[in-house]
């Protein structure tokens, strides 16, 4: 599994579109949502730029915002970086999409266009965050207008509506700024008309630039790591392995729940939510899981171990590696989905096993292994019902079964060796 991953996230790589090393500028597109898919997005857009020699990296914005962890990683990303870094706020830069614009050396922005409203929000329940939450994102946005040369107020401003600035903001309000008000505060270098006059002023001629946008693998990973798919990959992952477990199909229903694992995992892998360690405590979980069903009897340490890391590794991979600014309740959707995918799946083979397969042959047991040394000729076993069993209609084919132990049609007494009666 481990090596397949390995393969999809080389494909992943190698099937990005790549600009020409010629061109002088690198330019990606940011719209919608900042979410982690997103965010790694950009982080292989600028190490791209870079190792083609760009002179000049350019982010064209319009976002409502988003994850703020996302937006740390772009953040960290921007400010980490030796290339020029430019903002064009085609529309909207608000929350997430604020402090990423901060985070790059200028910022250009088209009429109309707005940037602010940072405040961040209680994603379970859409109300403000509390204090602690306001000051700590505060200090990111702070720290980040200082780091490229701008005034720190009003980027606290944005995120703190205790934050006053005379003439420009009343406390009790967030700041939102105009294309013109941006201009004069000083965090945007001037309103242009669009892309083409930020070009110009580069020296670079439009016509030669290529616009990178994410591509079907990024699709395909914010569609993966999207809480309600994510949650049902592992539930039919879960699935399809307690299938093979209790019919032995040969492997066929074990590849699909490892595929389908396969694929929760480089989705979260290329969205940077999961790490390889991640999908190495699956891994060992599901080796202690197959020995204690296939070479242990029972389920013992081994079972317990590999059911224990096998939650530990899904619980990971859905937390993501920023839990200081992820959403609130991150670690308690996590565990919820993990638990929901477990019992549901445990549900559906229920189900399965009564519906589906009750019509099935039981495969016939050899009967010199243990009842023959316990049972003797013509006597059936004495089995207690299980009410349980019931759901499965599992004392019916027990008594079935006893039955052809015991009375078997080659040892019972045919009528003609019946005592005569009169």
């Amino acid at each position: 599994m481990l090596v397949l991953l390995g393969v999809l996230m080389t494909i992943a790589g190698l099937s990005r579109p790549a600009l020409a090393e010629t061109t002088e500028v690198h330019v990606i597109d940011l719209s919608g949502t900042i979410d982690l898919g997103i965010a790694a997005f950009l982080e292989r857009q600028i190490d791209q730029a870079q190792s083609s020699g760009a002179t000049a990296f350019i982010v064209v914005m319009d976002t409502p915002g988003g994850r703020v962890d996302a937006a740390i990683s772009m953040r960290d990303a921007l400010l980490a970086t030796d290339m020029p870094t430019i903002t064009l706020v085609d529309t909207t830069a608000l929350s997430a999409g604020a402090l990423i614009a901060l985070a790059t050396d200028t910022i250009y922005m088209t009429p109309g266009a707005v940037i602010g409203a940072a405040t961040p929000i209680n994603g379970a329940t859409g109300e403000t965050a509390d204090a602690k939450t306001i000051s700590a994102v505060r200090g990111l946005f702070e720290s980040t207008a200082e780091a490229t040369g701008r005034d720190a107020t009003y980027a606290a401003a944005m995120v703190d509506p205790d934050i006053e600035i005379a003439g420009i903001i009343d406390q009790g309000d967030l700041l939102t700024l105009t294309a013109s008000s941006a201009v004069e505060g000083g965090l945007a270098a001037a309103e242009i008309a669009g892309l083409n006059d930020v070009l110009n002023d580069l020296g670079v001629d439009a016509d030669s630039v290529d616009i990178a946008t994410p591509g079907i693998l990024e699709t395909i990973s914010r569609f993966v790591t999207s809480p309600t798919v994510a949650g049902l990959l592992l539930l039919a992952a879960i699935g399809l392995l307690i299938i093979e477990v209790t019919t032995g199909s040969g492997g066929l229903f074990a590849l699909g729940g490892v595929g389908l694992f396969a694929l929760f995992f480089w989705g979260h892998l290329l969205a940077k939510l999961a790490g390889w360690e991640d999908a190495v405590l699956l891994a060992i979980g599901i080796a202690l899981i197959a020995v204690e069903v296939f070479v242990i009897p029972g389920f013992g340490i081994a079972g317990i171990a590999g059911t224990v890391t096998l939650v530990a590794g899904m619980v990971m991979s859905l937390l993501g590696r920023n839990l200081d600014y992820a959403p609130s309740g991150t670690l308690r959707t996590a565990v919820l989905t993990v638990v929901i995918a477990l019992v549901g799946a445990a549900i559906a083979v229920a189900f399965s096993i009564k519906f589906v397969f009750r019509n099935s042959r039981p495969q016939r047991v050899d009967r010199g292994i243990m009842l023959r040394s316990t049972v003797a000729q013509g006597e059936s076993p004495s089995i207690r019902p299980r009410k349980w069993l019931n759901f499965f209609d599992g004392n019916e084919r027990l008594e079935r079964s006893t039955q052809s132990v015991g009375d078997s049609p080659e040892e019972q007494p045919s009528d003609k060796d019946a005592p005569a009666t009169d």
